[in-house]
Order: structure tokens, then C-alpha cells, then sequence
């Protein structure tokens, strides 16, 4: 079962599904500058 542990709404989820041990990564649309990810790296 995937449980989501991270999200820009705008720009990416981050979710992991411990059973299968795996991890999900969405990336959604163009990140116009690092400003608009700022959590992105701790969050990953």
C-alpha cells in the first residue's frame, strides 16, 4: 500500500510503499527555479 510522505502540490510527490519496498517519485510539470522546490532535497 503506498503512503504519501512528501508533496509541492505544483511540483512533485513523494510516496513509498513499504510491503514492496519501493519508493515513488512524481514529477509534475516545469520547475521554473530551485526557489520553487526549496524542500525538495530534504523532503527526497
Amino acid at each position: 500500500m503506498r503512503k504519501q510522505v512528501a508533496s509541492n502540490k505544483d511540483y512533485y510527490e513523494i510516496a513509498v510503499d513499504v510491503t514492496r519496498n519501493g519508493m515513488y517519485l512524481k514529477i509534475k510539470g516545469y520547475w521554473p527555479s530551485p526557489s520553487a522546490v526549496p524542500d525538495y532535497l530534504r523532503e527526497l
